[in-house]
């Protein structure tokens, strides 16, 4: 039983985040299979999940600054790619585990 002001670590952290460059030029990074990853970005930008040739654009999924999401890989060779429409900016991917120890 959870009482108010108590928490639950549901993940942790698992190493440094990957970062990807953004920029008004679409750029991708290489995912592990089969893992948790929470991304953010440093600046409200666009990104597209897909194979070795993925290429986001404005059009993309949006992605707010500094506003986390998750996104589980179950396949191999799975890339993110992302883009910004002005501008530069990181997106930040870190991989999650459910074990808690």
């Amino acid at each position: 039983m959870l009482y108010q002001g108590q928490a639950v670590q549901l993940a942790r952290l698992v190493g440094a985040p990957k970062t990807l460059n953004l920029s008004v030029t679409s750029d991708r990074v290489e995912l592990e299979a089969f893992k948790i990853y929470r991304i953010w970005s440093s600046v409200d930008a666009f990104f597209l999940l897909g194979g070795t040739a993925v290429v986001a654009t404005t059009a993309s999924n949006p992605i707010t600054a500094k506003v986390g999401e998750i996104f589980f890989t179950d396949r191999n060779e799975w890339f993110l790619a992302g883009i910004v429409s002005v501008g530069t900016g990181v997106l930040y991917l870190t991989e999650l585990s459910m074990n808690p120890y």
